[in-house]
């Protein structure tokens, strides 16, 4: 599992990329922001296209996950559960089976750069 965090916001990513550590030390994070903010340690940069378009740095992160499984965290979310986002793993595949996740916007949205969609078995937004 991977957790993508899209981010614009340097405090807002620190809390969040610190909660996640705390709480899942073990998982690789991919910030994807337009290049203007800092990354804190240990973490994977996506660099995106400015201005910030959430969806658009979304599909530039799923991009390189193509084969795992992710969970899309907001930067001003906070886990605050140990587990809680590996426990998600087992939900889908214990309810349904695993399907596939296109494309994230708007289909009128134009802009350079544009990112294909991408098959994934599992996608979490939190």
């Amino acid at each position: 599992m991977k957790v993508i965090v899209p981010a614009n916001d340097s405090p807002e990513l620190y809390a969040c990329v610190a909660s996640i550590r705390l709480h899942e030390p073990a998982l690789p994070i991919i910030v994807v922001t337009d290049g203007e903010i800092g990354l804190p340690p240990g973490c994977a940069r996506v660099i995106g296209v400015q201005p910030f378009i959430f969806a658009r740095n979304v599909n530039l992160g799923l991009r390189v996950c193509q084969g795992d499984d992710v969970v899309i965290i907001n930067q001003d979310a906070r886990l605050e559960t140990a587990g809680g986002l590996t426990s998600l793993l087992r939900l889908p595949y214990d309810i349904i089976a695993p399907g596939i996740v296109g494309e994230c916007g708007l289909p009128d949205q134009q802009w350079q750069g544009r990112v294909e969609p991408v098959a994934l078995d599992m996608l979490c937004f939190i």
